[in-house]
């Protein structure tokens, strides 16, 4: 008799760099880079490497999406960060 490990599914990840990232979202390398360097996008390093996973991006934009919906734009006095090149 052989006892078999049943191991749980994993979930569907999908990991994408950079360039891919843009390509699937229609956006310049230079605009998803921009959106990383201002926190506007969720992204993790490994080896180095600047990666993404899809499924965090699509939800981090789907929830700015909202709250920003909700919100009335910030007063034009509160200063902007002196790294985000906007």
């Amino acid at each position: 008799m052989t006892n078999k490990t049943v191991l749980p599914e994993l979930p569907s990840i999908h990991i994408m760099n950079e360039g891919q990232l843009a390509e699937f979202l229609h956006l310049n390398r230079s605009t998803v880079r921009q959106m990383r360097l201002c926190n506007d996008i969720p992204y993790f390093k490994a080896g180095g490497r600047v990666l993404y996973c899809v499924e965090d991006v699509l939800e981090y934009i789907h929830n700015e999406g909202m709250r920003n919906a909700a919100l009335p734009p910030p007063p034009p006095e509160l200063p902007r960060d002196p790294y985000c090149l906007e």
